[in-house]
């Protein structure tokens, strides 16, 4: 009798349990969903860009790369196009060549180089020196030099051909753009009435009544 009745009561709990998962299983199930449309969104957006016709010198660089350096390595690497994909869908490298190359395998041992062994190895002239990536200057010599060795590149050369007009509003500057202030943009008016702290009233700059 003691047993049927620990077995009842067992029965009851999990009937318990398996009601209460019930009801919260469609919230579970719906952030699921959520999340992995999101991701194989994400996944198809980046292979349409990868595979854009746009992109097909890029491309053909980068691969190009990857498989001199896959070639040259002494240990197994992964392969040229797993490589140069994971490479372009990181958002830490750029199109450029020389900074594709030098992030995507390292060094000469096919792993990824340091910017302090790069540093040693331009302070001691070695005959294999050669400069680091681009973003290999986030840890060594900064934001700065980042942004400056970047600022030598173009648009299309640090992100790509933009797929739709859209993306290519504001890429292409022409040659002869100068950029200059509003005619009347300094006029009290102007100055007193437009430009105050989310359209507030204050009283050291009163709102001129025209």
């Amino acid at each position: 009798t003691g047993s049927r009745i620990r077995s009842h009561k067992s029965r009851s709990v999990d009937r318990t349990i398996a009601v209460r998962m019930a009801a919260a299983s469609p919230m579970a199930l719906t952030m699921l969903e959520i999340d992995s449309c999101w991701r194989s969104r994400v996944q198809k957006e980046e292979r349409a860009r990868w595979n854009h016709s746009a992109n097909a010198g890029m491309r053909s660089r980068v691969l190009h790369l990857a498989a001199e350096r896959s070639l040259a390595a002494t240990t197994r690497t992964p392969s040229a196009t797993a490589t140069a994909k994971s490479s372009w869908t990181s958002g830490m490298t750029h199109p450029m060549a020389d900074d594709v190359s030098s992030t995507m395998t390292g060094g000469r041992s096919g792993s990824r180089r340091s910017s302090a062994v790069g540093f040693l190895e331009e302070k001691l002239n070695l005959p294999g020196f050669r400069r680091s990536g681009t973003p290999e200057l986030l840890y060594h010599g900064g934001r700065k030099q980042y942004l400056q060795r970047r600022k030598k590149y173009s648009i299309q050369e640090r992100y790509g051909h933009p797929i739709t007009e859209s993306q290519n509003f504001g890429t292409e500057i022409p040659a002869d753009y100068f950029l200059h202030p509003a005619e009347h943009g300094h006029k009290p008016v102007i100055k007193q009435s437009f430009f105050r702290v989310t359209g507030a009233d204050t009283f050291k700059d009163p709102a001129i009544m025209c």
